[in-house]
């Protein structure tokens, strides 16, 4: 988060995307294996803020579709972790523990490997002894989320299945109007005939509440 936030700042988005990204897999992967509802609330009232740059970074990049997919998934995790912390599990059958735990200990694994093999060329990461270590933890990593899938589905779709395609919308004679709002800006996304345009629109000096404040005005 702190890297991808200083080349934010550095307007070198595409830096900024790479570790920001990095941050939001490792928030959803932690976001399963946290059962305290305090520290989980705590944990995710600071990754809000992760959402943001990625959404406003996405947005710096010209990907429409990724800035949807990111405020799709944070507004999907806000709202349902809301809702449902006092209740989750009148709907969500318990899953066992230590498949949690295994396929957070793979996790790990994996990206142990991964920052050791991140400085290789493409020949040199092949031929490394890490590399056939890391092809089984990522069979081990896909068996386990299979089994969860599998045995837990309504816990792999609430932690786990978190991919957001705007394009399996049906939108013939429709349009798709979506709002971020920020507190120093809201981004407008129009989707139609599977085409995605952007506002941005940046709030100075409360000037959407001077608008509004305008507007009531009109009325009466």
């Amino acid at each position: 988060l702190e890297l991808g936030d200083l080349f934010f700042k550095m307007k070198n988005y595409e830096k900024a995307d790479y570790y920001l990204k990095n941050g939001i897999d490792l928030v959803e992967m932690m976001r399963a294996s946290i059962f305290n509802p305090i520290i989980k609330k705590r944990f995710f009232e600071k990754a809000n803020y992760l959402f943001k740059l990625m959404v406003l970074t996405c947005y710096e990049l010209n990907n429409k579709g990724e800035s949807l997919k990111y405020v799709e998934l944070s507004k999907h995790r806000i709202f349902l972790d809301k809702i449902t912390d006092n209740q989750r599990y009148n709907f969500i059958k318990p899953i066992n523990k230590s498949l949690i735990y295994e396929l957070d200990n793979i996790n790990s694994k994996i990206q142990k490997i991964l920052s050791k093999l991140k400085d290789l060329n493409k020949f040199e990461f092949k031929l490394s002894s890490n590399y056939e270590k890391l092809s089984k933890l990522k069979n081990q990593q896909e068996y386990y989320l299979d089994k969860i899938k599998n045995e837990y589905p309504e816990f792999y779709d609430y932690y786990y299945n978190h991919v957001f395609d705007y394009k399996k919308i049906d939108l013939t004679d429709k349009t798709l109007i979506e709002y971020y709002y920020s507190k120093d800006f809201l981004l407008i996304f129009l989707i139609e005939n599977n085409k995605i345009n952007i506002e941005k629109i940046d709030f100075e000096d409360n000037r959407l509440v001077k608008l509004i404040s305008d507007f009531e005005k009109q009325l009466e």
